[in-house]
């Protein structure tokens, strides 16, 4: 008898010991910043959204995984992007405490394995976050040594992508330590404080280049200035590009042997010019000269030419913008670096529809608190048709901005950023967007 109660004793001894190495848990409470937070399954913006959240709610976190808080709302457990939830307390996981007592035992026992505590680090993670920006490697590269010099005024992140929070700002010809290097990004060490920037605003002899996230933009080289006759020698015609990228947003398309101007060569792109219109074409769907001569007669040229014409100019069938409604864009640039304040609606602090509401408002255009009732105001609007002064509507109704031309809008985008300029082309913003209204 003595020896089965000793050995329930060890056996019990032994399922403490690894209760209390095997499970973390959080004990934190947040507060919902966003007027509707999308609880996922899973961590991706790809995953079942299984609840909503509504703004100022409390919910509660019971873990963190790469820019994702482990959330339980309402009976509801899933998974919330980070920056929409404020906590007033530092998130650190509390470990039941492991139990030390020496085991001993006649009778062979279980041999205790060590079994290593989970620990959420403040390291960075390898595998990039859903709105992280592709990586893409340079075949060619150009430059081969980092300095200690910053080539240009920056912004430096917490974590290694254009989406984290900025936590400093640094300026050009400042000395930096490196601390460590991953990917395309540094992690330097400035005023005893660490951050992380691009590596190419540390490199020796280059040409200084934007900060922008750009994907498939393979080297910093400036492009470089040309003025040469070519025309598109594809059979099947080419997309006339905003930018030197397949990921940036097609303006027109061009037929074949249609008659352009090189105006400058970025990479394995040229920057062409046509009727006026600029854009960027692949080199390889381009070649220099003059076009070859064709036996179709002069009124059939005639009809190509106007029909590629056609492909690369706007479309004149939605009416533009109001005056107010580019007046209230020109009134949104008075306001970034304003604070976000939920349920805020003045200069002392916004959300993001009560951003946009001030501002359209103090233009003349009276537009609903919501985010749900702006998105049915006024008229539709595609993407390729945007211009300054239009409401900008993301996934899900639940965020609103008002778009200022060139890829950009204004917003107020979480209590870590406030009120500030984000690109409908690049980083997380261009995944989320849905539709725009204009007034």
């Amino acid at each position: 008898m003595k020896k089965i109660h000793k050995i329930a004793l060890v056996l019990a001894i032994i399922l403490a010991i690894i209760t209390g190495l095997t499970y973390t848990t959080f004990a934190v409470t947040g507060k919902i910043t966003t007027e509707t937070l999308r609880i996922r399954i899973k961590p991706t913006t790809d995953s079942k959204i299984v609840g909503m959240g509504d703004m100022g709610d409390s919910i509660e976190i019971l873990g963190e995984e790469e820019g994702w808080y482990k959330v339980k709302y309402k009976g509801i457990e899933g998974y919330a992007y980070k920056d929409y939830i404020q906590t007033s307390e530092q998130i650190v996981p509390s470990t039941s405490p492991t139990v030390e007592e020496p085991i001993t035992s006649e009778e062979p026992v279980v041999s205790e394995q060590p079994v290593e505590t989970p620990v959420v680090t403040p390291e960075p993670s390898v595998e990039p976050t859903p709105e992280e920006p592709k990586e893409v490697s340079n075949p060619n590269p150009v430059i081969t040594e980092l300095g200690d010099t910053l080539n240009k005024d920056t912004s430096a992140y917490l974590l290694p992508n254009y989406t984290s929070v900025k936590i400093a700002e640094l300026k050009q010809n400042e000395q930096v330590k490196i601390v460590t290097t991953l990917a395309n990004w540094a992690k330097v060490e400035s005023n005893s404080k660490e951050a992380w920037i691009p590596k190419t605003l540390l490199m020796k002899d280059v040409s200084q280049t934007s900060t922008e996230p750009v994907d498939e933009q393979p080297t910093t080289e400036e492009p470089q200035a040309l003025n040469e006759a070519a025309y598109i020698s594809s059979n099947t015609g080419v997309n006339l590009r905003q930018g030197p990228s397949t990921e940036t947003e097609a303006i027109g398309r061009l037929t074949p042997r249609t008659k352009i101007t090189i105006i400058a060569e970025e990479n394995d792109w040229y920057k062409v010019t046509f009727n006026g219109q600029e854009g960027y074409v692949a080199k390889r769907l381009v070649t220099k000269g003059e076009p070859p001569a064709v036996t179709e007669d002069v009124s059939s040229r005639n009809a190509s030419s106007r029909a590629a014409q056609a492909e690369v100019t706007p479309s004149t069938q939605t009416a533009p913008a109001s005056a107010s409604a580019v007046s209230a864009a020109s009134i949104a640039q008075n306001y970034i670096g304003c604070s976000y304040v939920y349920g805020g609606s003045s200069p002392e602090g916004f959300d993001c529809s009560g951003f946009t509401s001030y501002c359209y408002a103090q233009a003349g255009i009276q537009l609903g608190r919501t985010t749900y009732a702006q998105a049915t105001q006024g008229i539709a609007v595609s993407k390729s048709e945007l211009q300054a002064g239009d409401l900008i509507v993301f996934r899900g109704t639940s965020h609103v901005g008002i778009y200022v031309g060139n890829g950009q809008f204004i917003h107020a985008s979480n209590p870590s950023t406030g009120v500030v300029y984000d690109s409908i082309n690049y980083g997380y913003w261009a995944n989320q967007y849905q539709s725009a209204r204009r007034f």
